[in-house]
């Protein structure tokens, strides 16, 4: 929006874990993620599509800050010279 200026929209902390460190058929990682993202982040809404652009203000988007807990279950496999993966989302 013109006249806007720049700010900081939030924080994002994401953390992979292999609670088994040596190799098996089937490997497993654990990916915790935790974001505190206000509106005024346009990079969620272009390009992942999650809600159509508008002309407020960075001020008033920024008052809205909602937080988001994710989590994935990875497991992989290498199958000669390729890595096979699959992920789920445990909450």
């Amino acid at each position: 929006m013109s006249g806007d200026s720049s700010l900081f929209t939030g924080w994002r902390l994401e953390n992979r874990f292999r609670p088994l460190a040596a190799e098996h058929a089937l490997n497993l990682v654990l990916y915790p993620e935790y974001e505190n993202i206000n509106e005024a982040s346009c990079i969620e809404k272009e390009i992942v599509g999650i809600a159509p652009l508008d002309n407020q203000s960075n001020a008033k988007l920024s008052q809205a800050m909602p937080m988001n807990l994710e989590g994935k279950l990875i497991l992989f496999s290498d199958v000669g010279h390729w890595n096979v993966l699959g992920d789920s989302h445990w909450f």
